[in-house]
């Protein structure tokens, strides 16, 4: 693939993201955390999955639980 034909496809692709997201969509790679793509038009809408592990996660880290404790520890203290 020659330089001329990679800028070109880097323009385009670059174009497209700035549409997209002028438009309301979300362009910027893998969705945050928590979130997920929810149409074709790549609105954010809350994953409901991540959203319990996100708030476990915090109720542990308010009790006191450190992040490098090992999963047998996690699975004993429910």
């Amino acid at each position: 693939m020659s330089r001329y034909d990679r800028s070109v496809i880097v323009q385009r692709m670059q174009a497209g993201r700035r549409i997209k997201k002028a438009s309301g969509g979300y362009a910027d790679g893998q969705p945050p955390f928590k979130y997920r793509c929810g149409d074709a038009a790549g609105e954010l809408v809350p994953n409901e999955a991540e959203q319990t592990v996100l708030t476990r996660m915090r109720s542990l880290h308010a009790d006191g639980l450190a992040h490098v404790r090992s999963p047998t520890s996690l699975a004993m203290r429910d």
